[in-house]
């Protein structure tokens, strides 16, 4: 069954986001994924098509994809 929860989704993409980071600054971050989470990008154009909302505004979320 599909929930759709503003609360878990937000909480969710904060906490990829926050592994993400660490790994962008570690040994990646010299490669181009450790600029722009395409993952998030996709996580959000799926909630989005279920109803759910991303207001914010991070520097791996680059406006232009979404």
């Amino acid at each position: 069954m599909l929930q759709r929860q503003q609360e878990t989704f937000d909480e969710a993409l904060k906490l990829f986001l926050k592994d993400y980071e660490t790994e962008s600054r570690g040994e990646n971050r010299d490669l181009a994924f450790a600029y722009a989470s395409l993952e998030a990008v996709c996580m959000i154009k799926l909630a989005r098509r279920y109803g759910l909302k991303y207001e914010g505004d991070h520097p791996l979320i680059p406006a232009a994809l979404l």
